[in-house]
């Protein structure tokens, strides 16, 4: 594949600060975010909560790799939804293992084939080098024969 390789980072409101770290480590590595939420925090306009739903989608659509950081909501499982739709490669991310059993059960679809890793831990810009090197796995092995 020619050029910068792109990403997608799916996840709650409430992880707006992780996922910009995330997305800042990523860039400053020299990958493409499709798509920025965090830049428009919480939208309750109708008008824009259809932009934005298709904005999320269409970066998901766009993106090469998905990353998923726990804990999520509605919107996040949305996301890995249209991720498994279109069969990109997801890495889950999480701060902690409770993440992953919220209220007290997993989601099934943190299973489905196309979740490429799990990675937990504790600090975000480690959590952030290790989503980096799953990625450059993901490449090597998704995208070498395309």
């Amino acid at each position: 594949m020619g050029g910068a390789m792109k990403f997608y980072i799916a996840s709650h409101l409430e992880n707006s600060e992780n996922v910009r770290k995330i997305a800042q480590y990523l860039t400053y590595q020299g990958w493409d975010q499709t798509y920025d939420w965090t830049a428009h925090g919480l939208v309750d306009d109708k008008k824009r909560l259809v932009s934005v739903s298709l904005n999320e989608i269409q970066g998901v659509r766009d993106a090469d790799v998905v990353f998923l950081l726990l804990p999520g909501e509605r919107g996040t499982h949305a996301e890995l939804g249209a991720a498994i739709a279109y069969e990109k490669p997801v890495v889950i991310l999480a701060l902690d293992q409770e993440d992953y059993h919220r209220d007290g059960h997993t989601c099934v679809f943190y299973w489905h084939p196309v979740i490429f890793d799990r990675i937990i831990e504790p600090d975000i810009l480690t959590l952030a080098f290790t989503a980096l090197r799953a990625a450059k796995r993901i490449v090597r092995r998704v995208y070498a024969n395309a």
